[in-house]
């Protein structure tokens, strides 16, 4: 039913892109990466009880990819349906489904017509801020008294952003030679490399 939901997505509000199958691919992809991640990190541990490394779960990257590549309308769908995906994984966790639905939707909004790299990275900072907001959300919410588990799954949370932003730089341009997409990013770096040639 879920990808049955995107692909009328797309062709209802995306209907131009419809037609190209390297951005169902591409989607598809990234949809696969993030959930694969999540329960790569539902496997782990030998972590110390206080850290809940759901929090980890890197959605912003789905959004800095698809937003960047694609559109950010599709990112915030893509994202919900790796948030239920995700939360279904963990046997139906609500609160896991709140934050990574909010995180998601925070970054798509952060990365919004912001093409330059340290752009990116101030986003993943400002994600980061927002995880560690909705984290005290759910503790306070499930009523934990553990400063422990706030200290070390805010931690987590903030880390969650940047690193996420990161990961996001460094494999976008993979994404744009494997499927032929010249981002909006990518071509300010060339305007600005022309207009610095052109001063020396």
């Amino acid at each position: 039913a879920l990808p049955i939901l995107l692909e009328r997505f797309i062709y209802y509000f995306n209907y131009k892109i419809y037609n190209k199958l390297k951005y169902f691919i591409l989607t598809y992809l990234v949809i696969f990466i993030v959930v694969s991640l999540a329960r790569f990190l539902q496997t782990l541990s030998f972590f110390p009880d206080q850290f809940d490394l759901k929090f980890l779960i890197p959605i912003p990257i789905s959004s800095m990819i698809i937003s960047l590549l694609v559109t950010p309308n599709i990112s915030l769908l893509c994202g919900t349906i790796i948030s239920i995906l995700i939360a279904v994984m963990f046997k139906g966790d609500f609160t896991l489904f709140f934050f990574l639905f909010f995180s998601n939707a925070v970054t798509a909004f952060s990365t919004y017509k912001r093409y330059e790299r340290n752009q990116i990275i101030e986003s993943g900072y400002l994600v980061g801020l927002f995880n560690i907001l909705f984290i005290l959300s759910i503790g306070l919410f499930k009523e934990i008294n553990d400063i422990l588990w706030f200290g070390s799954n805010m931690l987590l949370g903030l880390v969650n952003g940047i690193i996420s932003a990161m990961i996001s730089l460094a494999i976008l341009p993979y994404f744009e030679n494997i499927f032929k997409i010249t981002t909006n990013q990518t071509l300010l770096e060339l305007s600005n490399l022309k207009i610095g040639r052109a001063h020396v």
